[in-house]
């Protein structure tokens, strides 16, 4: 779990219920194939509840994908989300490698990635952060039930 002291700073939408994007498989896995170069194809989809914090979760359906002719994992796995004043979803993917040994390890440590990058952003002027123009765009998390 992450420190809430720090994840209140963050522009965060939140929603009563559980937000989870409908990203076609497809689109996913063309994903995967450009960043990894490798081929892939769907194993399951689970949907994966983080917590951020003791009041809001990341609600995903996570896509788990089987991968060949890819040197460094067998499994990778891929979702979106929607971002803070997009209206297009956010793409999502990590390979099982080390600890990303399952779905909720993967999402776990995209939000890890994403809160360091917003620190980054908020110590210094770090050129690589700004995306679009704009500073961190944050997943929509929700209320925890």
């Amino acid at each position: 779990m992450v420190n809430a002291g720090m994840t209140d700073a963050l522009p965060i939408e939140l929603s009563n219920g559980p937000v989870l994007s409908r990203t076609a498989a497809s689109e996913l896995r063309a994903t995967i194939m450009r960043r990894w170069s490798c081929s892939a194809s769907l194993l399951q989809t689970v949907p994966v509840q983080a917590p951020l914090d003791s009041q809001r979760t990341w609600n995903v359906v996570v896509h788990i994908f089987s991968l060949h002719g890819c040197d460094k994992a067998n499994l990778a796995y891929a979702w979106s989300s929607m971002v803070d004043g997009g209206d297009q979803p956010r793409l999502f993917s990590a390979l099982h490698i080390g600890p990303l040994n399952s779905p909720m390890c993967a999402v776990q440590a995209a939000i890890a990635d994403e809160l360091r990058l917003f620190r980054l952003t908020k110590t210094r002027a770090w050129p690589h952060a700004a995306m679009n123009g704009r500073l961190f765009q944050a997943p929509v998390f929700s209320r925890a039930m």
